[in-house]
């Protein structure tokens, strides 16, 4: 029959070739044409049908064969035709792609038992079909190659890929690619596919321009799928190729299998309207423990998916096309090999899915799709799963494992990585939303709640079902592993759902519950192989269930030998030791003797056994143990049991020591806990200790507050220097939720430590960097008002202690009061409601010490230490500041209101005290010089100055401060001097300051507003006054009372100290406003050097010209120059005088009246330029 079909092969390749040079008539040629080429396509089909039969012929050949008769085809422009023969279209490639995929199988199986020494299952078969009867028939239609087909194909699905897939060996892989590769089997497919279907297996499903070592025939297909009857025939002859590629080659198929997908978005509706898994998964009425212990009890399979997928999909199996677990309309065929396993669903008669069309389809497409499509949302921007947006994201990932489960539920592979979707959702959620959510905000946000309830559940149930499926005990013990973390999860006290302040875990029934549940699934992967993780987490569980001392230590100890490198089992055993010594360990031996076992030191280890040795021989001498704690305080077995407590302490801080020795610096779970242990021992100097070890998370050189912690990544260091000492590596990552949490946590606690050391400087900075922080702001926001309750609370203590017993370290009374008014300052209005919500979050009780009169009291006792010590610039400072922060004054609370008003009058007396100590200086000068002169008669009007210190000290009584205390100060005692003295030049020594005086007596004319106290009176003496110049004496009726505001009175003393002379108040302002300029102009610090006595005739002269002060229009630039002055324009007729006489020749000829107020200067018209100050 080869033969044969070989002479009728032969026979019309060469008649079409002979057609080239002798053409047919016109009418007969096309029908001639396509019978040929239809007769030449079944005879090559049939021809290599027959050849693959042959069981004596190489691979090789088989190989050749296919490749030559396909390009002898494409030659004629053959190789898809075929729409007239049985096969359809495309025939030859069909055929040929099954026979190179069978060819394929083939080697690999042949390789596989040559390795195990062993006769392969496909020589078997092989061996058999040998001994079939083969028929004419059987050859033209196919129809024994096809049984043939599906022989070999089930014996590799059962064997040959199994043993594939057990063997590790580099050399059995590296062997088959190199056969493939030499008999050209690979090359052969890949051109196969690509002309039928036009899809390169090398470079997946791209465009026709440009394939990689693959020839582009007349007839090739261009890819374009446009029915789903093509999508399937596409699917059938790929899905042999993507069983059997690996993953790396599957992702090549990814565009293919997308533009199948296309056509079969999703499973028939009758499918979907059923689906178990979903029922599966949300059902809140399936009891979890029941198919947990099925599953425990190594229950059949069979009965567990009965359990769990029947009883939450009955209730919906009522009508027709319903799927249901059962013999009638849907049975479950279970066939699992050796970890493969595979179920299938049969519907009813009347379903879309009787004819099994596109079966095969929905049962292996979306399982590909899940395999390649692994878009995690782990990569995506941080909080996108927090987002509609990821939630979505998530939905569609898991919609394709779970098409594929309707139709594989027994697949091992889909029901993990659907697990593992999950959790990765859960776990992305918390820490996203540890980061950017308070647990307030957490728990009223109830779609976020739901979201992770729902996550965990369906993570458990799936991971119940994979445990119900694996096969493998490194799968079961991956499954138990994980199982235990997600119980383990719910259990933590971390971020976002708690907050370690007002939401804590509740540790009630269903707690011990989850928790007996991660103990017993770690207890089985433990069981299965032995690795430190299990123990430590086992140790956690225990003590968590309040388990004896000794089970807890002895898994942590388990965990440290299994890996003796890692830090993380040696702190938690050393912790827990440190944890049961504080708690019942002082005076319980059994505690003491269970905790003994564990030393770290060698050397401590042989200290305490003599010790307790030598204890429970007492004990033993004296008749039990019992007997012990009825000895006496100070009896020598508890002096034995206080030193063996202080050993084992000691040992336990050394351990801990070491775990921050390093590299390991940033371990900062370590040093928390040695904070902790030393603030619990609260011996001498240990709180200072303490919060020195936890400072190093919150300090750096250059600031005294900042968050110096990372997350712990676990990554391992590479090229360590070991040297002789044991090297510890952290091994154990750290999730963000955690970080957040012991981040919050130890801000808690160092917040105490810093309250009861009364580190005032400390807590003002943190609060300062934690309200201006940005990278931790959201998660840290609540934080702001613990810091800052526990701020006003230490204030608070800090004046007390100094009220009791006049110091506090590092600190000043003034300082303490003045961070008190940096508050205010900061909230104003609302401190009162401030204070109270700070204290409340801080978890303090507010006392006398922080009612509305003491808070208030704190700030007006600042404010008279201020003027205590004659502070003119800090108080002016002060006033600017309430001038900045308030812009409505007249609007604020009462108590604000006394604030600002203390403020301001206790800026003008220190402006009084000070100008009249220069006055007092002066005066004194003043009179000499007239005696010693004879008593020369002035010759121009002079200033004089009368206080009133009853009058000026009256608002005292208003803030309870003592006016007989401050009136025996060095710097208020001349103001009861001040009586009637006439204001000349200051003394050289004190025109320095004088100068200083007139720029704030400046400051206070322009920016304060008032209110004002009484008691300062401003006189002018008339020139040629024959009195002698010495007061008191000075008569009434030659002295003029001059009317003008507070300010304008101060600002006219302070620039008669400076030049000697009087002026008008406008006059002063100029001068004042000139000198700003210039200093803002030169960045000079200070006002030009004051005119002495000797230049007052040339001052004199000037003010013939119409001013008293010295132009500097030469500096000035253009722009300056053309801006008026309102202070220019004086208006001489607008005096008023306390006394009805007028004032006849006052002044010279062109000089304006020396009392003229400057009516035209307004506030906000005045010039903004500020003189620098000292912020103290």
């Amino acid at each position: 029959m080869q033969q044969l079909l070989l002479t009728v092969f032969c026979y019309l390749v060469t008649s079409q070739a002979a057609q080239k040079f002798f053409p047919m008539p016109l009418g007969s040629s096309d029908l001639s044409e396509n019978c040929a080429a239809t007769c030449l396509v079944d005879t090559a089909v049939a021809f290599c049908r027959l050849q693959h039969l042959h069981t004596s012929t190489t691979i090789e050949e088989q190989v050749n064969l296919l490749v030559r008769v396909h390009n002898l085809l494409a030659e004629k422009g053959l190789c898809c035709a075929g729409k007239s023969c049985e096969g359809g279209e495309g025939v030859f490639l069909k055929m040929a792609i099954r026979h190179l995929l069978l060819l394929e199988l083939k080697l690999k199986s042949s390789i596989l038992d040559e390795n195990a020494s062993t006769v392969g299952p496909m020589h078997h078969n092989s061996k058999e079909t040998d001994k079939d009867y083969i028929s004419r028939d059987d050859v033209a239609d196919g129809s024994m190659e096809e049984r043939r087909d599906e022989e070999l194909e089930e014996d590799f699905s059962e064997k040959g890929q199994n043993k594939l897939a057990s063997s590790s060996s580099s050399e059995q892989l590296s062997d088959l690619e190199q056969r493939k590769n030499d008999l050209g089997l690979d090359l052969a497919l890949d051109q196969n596919f690509f002309c039928l279907y036009g899809l390169n297996l090398r470079g997946g499903f791209e465009s026709s321009g440009s394939q990689d070592s693959l020839a582009i025939h007349i007839n090739t297909s261009l890819g374009d799928y446009q029915t789903r009857e093509q999508c399937a025939e596409v699917f059938h002859y790929l899905l042999p190729y993507a069983r059997s590629c690996s993953k790396t080659c599957l992702a090549k198929l990814r565009k293919v299998l997308r533009a199948i997908r296309q056509h079969f978005p999703d499973p028939p509706e009758q499918v979907l309207e059923n689906n178990p898994i979903d029922a599966f998964l949300d059902n809140s009425n399936l009891d979890e423990n029941k198919v947990s212990s099925m599953i425990l009890n190594h229950a059949d399979v069979r009965e567990v998916l009965e359990y769990a997928l029947r009883g939450t999909s009955s209730n919906k199996c009522s009508g027709n096309g319903n799927v249901e677990v059962s013999n009638s309309q849907c049975a479950y065929e279970v066939n699992r090999t050796n970890g493969s396993s595979v179920s299938q669903i049969h519907y009813g008669k009347d379903t879309d899915m009787q004819s099994n069309t596109y079966l095969e389809v929905f049962k292996n497409l979306y399982y590909l799709l899940a395999q390649i499509e692994e878009g995690s949302a782990s990569d995506k921007w941080p909080g996108f799963v927090l987002t509609k947006e990821g939630e979505e994201f998530v939905e569609q990932n898991a919609k394709l494992i779970k098409y594929d489960l309707m139709y594989n539920n027994m697949r091992f592979e889909s029901w993990h990585k659907l697990a593992n979707l999950f959790d990765e959702e859960v776990d992305l959620m918390l820490n996203d939303g540890s980061k950017t959510c308070s647990a307030l905000e957490w728990h009223t946000n109830g779609n976020l709640l739901k979201r992770v309830d729902t996550g965990r559940r369906r993570t458990r149930r799936c991971l119940l079902m994979s445990m119900a499926l694996a096969n493998t005990p490194d799968e079961q013990r991956s499954v138990h592993e994980l199982l235990g973390l997600v119980y383990y999860d719910t259990l933590q006290n971390v971020a976002p759902a708690f907050n370690q302040r007002q939401h804590v875990v509740i540790r009630d029934a269903k707690w011990r519950e989850v928790c007996q549940m991660s103990l017993l699934h770690f207890e089985k992967a433990l069981s299965f192989r032995s690795e430190w993780l299990y123990s430590y987490y086992l140790g956690k569980l225990c003590e968590k269930l309040g388990e004896p001392c000794e089970v807890v230590l002895q898994y942590y100890q388990d965990a440290v030998q299994a890996n003796s490198s890692a830090v993380d089992p040696l702190y938690r055993l050393h912790a827990s030791r440190l944890k049961w010594l504080c708690k019942k360990g002082r005076s319980d031996m059994k505690i003491l003797k269970a905790v003994a076992k564990h030393c770290f030191s060698l050397e401590n280890q042989e200290k305490v056994d003599a010790l307790i040795d030598e204890i429970q021989s007492a004990i033993d001498s004296g008749g039990g143990e019992s007997q012990m704690p009825c000895r006496p305080p100070e009896s020598q077995g508890e002096k034995t049991l206080s030193c063996v407590w202080n050993i084992l302490f000691d040992d336990g801080l050394k351990a801990l020591e070491t775990c921050i020795e390093g590299e390991l610096k940033h371990f900062h779970k370590a040093r928390y806990c040695l904070a902790r242990c030393l603030y619990a021992r609260n011996k001498e100097n240990d709180v200072e200790r303490a919060k020195e070890e936890l400072g190093f998370c919150f300090k750096s050189n250059r600031s005294l507050f900042i968050i110096n912690m990372w997350e712990i990544d676990g990554s391992t260091k590479k090229n360590r220097r070991t040297g002789v000492r044991r090297v510890y590596e952290i091994t154990m990552p750290e999730s963000s939720r955690k970080f957040i949490t012991c981040l919050r946590k130890y801000l808690l606690f160092y917040f105490q430590l810093c309250e009861e050391t009364l580190d005032v400087c400390t807590l003002e900075r943190a609060y300062n960097s934690l309200r201006a922080d940005k990278k931790f702001s959201l998660c840290l926001a609540d934080m702001v008002n613990v810091v800052l309750g526990k701020y006003i609370h230490c204030i608070a203590a800090a004046i007390a202690q100094f009220d009791s017993i006049k110091m506090v370290p590092n600190l000043s009374l003034s300082n303490v009061l003045e961070r008190f008014f940096n508050i205010f300052m900061d909230h104003g209005g609302s401190l009162l409601d401030v204070v109270s919500v700070s204290l409340t979050e801080a978890g303090i009780i507010a006392g006398p010490a922080l009612s509305e009169t003491s808070v208030h009291g704190y700030i007006h006792r600042y404010l008279h230490i201020l003027e205590l010590e004659n502070k003119v610039d800090v108080l002016e400072a002060v006033n600017e500041r309430i001038k900045k922060r308030f812009k409505t004054p007249k609007l604020v609370k009462e108590n604000s209101a006394r604030i600002f008003k203390h403020a301001a009058i206790a800026w003008c007396r220190c402006l009084c005290a000070s100008l009249s100590a220069i006055s007092a200086a002066q005066a004194q000068n003043l009179t000499t010089e007239i005696r010693n002169d004879g008593g020369v008669l002035n010759s121009e009007e002079q200033l004089v100055v009368e206080l009133k210190v009853n009058d000026l000290f009256s608002s005292m009584s208003d803030y309870c401060m003592p006016v007989e205390h401050l009136m025996t100060t060095e710097h208020f005692r001349h103001l009861s001097c001040m009586v009637r003295v006439p204001i000349g030049q200051a003394t050289p020594e004190n025109r320095e300051k004088a100068s200083c005086l007139l720029k704030q007596a400046f400051v206070f004319y322009r920016d304060c507003t008032g209110p004002f106290p009484a008691g300062i009176n401003l006189y002018m003496l008339k020139p040629g006054s024959g009195e002698e110049l010495v007061p008191p004496v000075l008569p009434g009726g030659s002295l003029t009372g001059v009317d003008l505001s507070l300010p304008r009175k101060l600002l006219l003393w302070a620039y008669t100290l400076v030049h000697g002379s009087v002026c008008s108040i406008a006059e002063a302002v100029r001068f004042c406003e000139d000198q700003a300029k210039i200093k803002a102009r030169k960045g000079v610090s200070q006002i030009s050097p004051p005119v002495s006595c000797q230049d007052k005739l040339a001052l004199k002269e000037n003010a013939n010209t119409g001013s008293a002060r010295c132009t500097h229009d030469d500096i000035t630039d253009d722009k300056e120059k053309q801006v008026p002055e309102e202070h220019d324009l004086l208006e001489s007729g607008n005096v008023n005088l306390v006394t009805s006489s007028d004032i006849p020749a006052m002044c010279t000829v062109g000089q304006s009246s020396l009392f003229a107020e400057d009516t035209s200067m307004k506030d906000e018209n005045c010039v903004t330029i500020m003189y620098d100050f000292m912020d103290a």
